[in-house]
């Protein structure tokens, strides 16, 4: 049973295969070109809604949070921060410890969870040491003065996926749409807030 289909790419019985056969090989060609091109186009966005800063930001975020956490970020009010993250995890604890209601497993298997999460204020702290950015962007060598934006942009692109495949099997989040963000973020999978 075909749940869903798109009309304009396929045919009357819902053939995908049969629209392929039946295209003309020049129309095809094209077809396949015009996509190659318009996929290139997608991968600068530059509209008049996105700002410079907010496509540096996207394509490499933990290199712009350093250097704003570096100049903007108050080191005493990550510490403060870091310390209400830590009351609030110890309220958690007692609360479901005192709690009379919870069966026992449930309540065992909330603490594990708690006392396993992971949490980042402001940065990460193992990007604090000098020179840890720079090992984490090293990789990223072969950019050249003469490149063009769109070339940078490829290789940013290929070097922003392996490190997000990297980190995926590391379990770390590190979202650059939650960067500047005054909420925490619960990330299910990884068992932490971001």
């Amino acid at each position: 049973e075909n749940i869903y289909s798109i009309e304009m790419f396929t045919t009357e019985n819902d053939s995908l295969h049969q629209l392929i056969l039946d295209t003309p090989p020049r129309t095809m060609a094209n077809f396949l070109i015009m996509r190659v091109v318009q996929r290139a186009f997608e991968l600068i966005d530059l509209g008049p809604r996105q700002s410079c800063i907010a496509f540096v930001i996207d394509k490499m975020g933990q290199a712009a949070l350093r250097i704003f956490v570096r100049n903007f970020f108050k080191k005493e009010n990550i510490k403060l921060g870091k310390e209400l993250v830590e009351s609030i995890i110890k309220a958690y604890l007692k609360m479901f410890e005192n709690s009379s209601w919870l069966v026992q497993k449930t309540k065992d298997s909330a603490i594990s969870k708690i006392k396993k999460m992971n949490y980042i204020v402001g940065y990460p702290d193992e990007f604090e040491a000098p020179g840890a950015l720079d090992q984490l962007y090293d990789e990223l060598v072969d950019v050249s003065p003469s490149d063009s934006f769109y070339l940078v942009n490829r290789k940013i692109m290929g070097f922003n996926f392996k490190r997000n495949m990297d980190d995926s099997a590391r379990r770390i989040i590190f979202s650059a749409t939650t960067l500047l963000a005054y909420n925490a973020f619960y990330y299910h999978n990884s068992n932490a807030f971001g």
